[in-house]
């Protein structure tokens, strides 16, 4: 897909955002992650050479360089992606949407649902309290409750958890 609009440029950011705070939501960064913020960059490749993504490209491979995503590193990359996005050209709830799509991508990326990660979701969750009843903040609530009520994820439940992520994920990439 191609980045020529100004809606798909802030989808794609807005989408970068979550996947970055999904990522980071457990303190650290894996192979699996990584390489999944290098597929990121490479699925953009056609567009890296044009702003913003000649900003932010550099940046996150700079960051990931060592394998290593320190707060300090998703702190300006947040930084940048908020600098590069339009805050009055998508509504909140668009811009949240995308972010949730995103973090949900971050989290599932290793293929592996920690209970930190999921604490860290539901922080997320609460800070956006003002999406209940939006599909599909309501489920995804829903979903992190009711895993988290004994504070453990078995077998099941991080199947059921991995599964819905990836396939919001993949539902989402295919809305623009």
């Amino acid at each position: 897909m191609r980045i020529n609009t100004k809606a798909r440029l802030d989808k794609s950011i807005n989408n970068f955002i979550g996947i970055i705070e999904g990522i980071a939501i457990d303190g650290k960064i894996n192979e699996h992650e990584t390489n999944f913020l290098n597929d990121w960059l490479a699925e953009h490749r056609e567009v890296l050479h044009r702003h913003p993504f000649n900003e932010l490209a550099p940046v996150v491979e700079a960051a990931i360089a060592d394998g290593i995503l320190t707060e300090e590193e998703r702190s300006n990359i947040l930084w940048l992606c908020e600098k590069l996005t339009s805050s009055d050209y998508f509504c909140f709830i668009t811009g949240s949407m995308q972010r949730l799509h995103g973090i949900m991508a971050g989290i599932a990326s290793d293929g592996k649902i920690t209970e930190h990660e999921l604490r860290g979701l539901r922080s997320w969750l609460n800070e956006h309290e003002r999406l209940k009843t939006i599909w599909p903040y309501d489920e995804v609530d829903s979903l992190v409750t009711s895993v988290m009520a004994d504070g453990v994820i078995d077998e099941a439940e991080h199947k059921m958890l991995l599964q819905f992520f990836m396939e919001f994920t993949a539902l989402a990439d295919d809305v623009t």
